[in-house]
């Protein structure tokens, strides 16, 4: 299937990654490529029909109709979509195990080449005092680095992780599950871990609604790179997406 997406891959000073993408409207092709990927995304390997899987979607939006987490959730969505046709392969479930919300700790765990990526979203009305992708892509980071460092201690992220890795698919690799594991325990004891020693993906999301305007990509990998030069990190993978509204989203889940 041909990527849908409209993107630009750009390599960042420190020889990393940055994607930027424009999402305008949501065209046939990118109906037809959430189609094939939102049950795996959603339920991993439960045998449940789309039609279910959007139906449930559409009913947690409309618990959180014109809130943060509404924003916050479809930008999620829409990162887990564009980084699936990465090839990447998600060690988890966007939805939370328990309850009508989104999941706790990390927003997402991936695996490809025998690599392992932990993901942050942050996300913002093109309105908002201050707006920019390398703030939201900061505010990504610095959530990042203060779950694996233990500085928040709302939750255990890597507890969380395991156990969506365990229902996420039956594919799911033993050793993942026992590296989750063992970080799970150790963050339970109190011994935490570095940023520097994990591959990362913070992703920032702008909603610009009527104020539409592609992406300015020259512009905003310069500002990230600026931002990046002192932080570290094992290997990086930078997204920002210009979106042009939550509704198209919502609209398409309805569909």
């Amino acid at each position: 299937m041909k990527n849908p997406f409209k993107f630009k891959k750009l390599k960042l000073a420190c020889g990393n990654i940055i994607y930027v993408i424009d999402i305008d409207i949501i065209d046939n092709d990118l109906k037809l490529f959430f189609d094939d990927k939102l049950t795996k995304i959603c339920e991993g390997s439960r045998n449940i029909g789309l039609s279910d899987v959007k139906n449930k979607l559409v009913s947690f939006f409309d618990s959180k109709k014109e809130s943060d987490i509404e924003m916050g959730a479809v930008a999620e969505l829409v990162i887990h979509f564009f980084i699936n046709s990465q090839k990447f392969k998600p060690e988890f479930l966007f939805t939370n195990l328990e309850e009508n919300s989104l999941k706790k700790g990390f927003d997402g765990y991936y695996s490809k080449s025998k690599e392992e990526w932990i993901l942050e979203s942050k996300s913002g009305d093109i309105d908002t005092v201050d707006i920019s992708h390398k703030n939201k892509i900061a505010e990504a980071y610095n959530g990042l680095k203060n779950k694996v460092e233990g500085k928040d201690k709302v939750n255990n992220p890597w507890e969380n992780a395991y156990k969506h890795a365990n229902l996420a698919d039956t594919q799911v690799k033993k050793t993942i599950k026992e590296k989750l594991n063992d970080l799970s325990i150790n963050y339970t004891k109190g011994n935490y871990f570095e940023i520097k020693h994990f591959n990362i993906i913070p992703c920032s999301t702008i909603f610009m609604q009527a104020k539409w305007a592609p992406i300015n990509g020259k512009q905003v990998k310069m500002e990230v790179e600026n931002y990046l030069a002192k932080k570290n990190y094992k290997k990086i993978i930078v997204i920002c997406i210009n979106k042009r509204a939550i509704k198209n989203m919502l609209d398409y889940l309805k569909s």
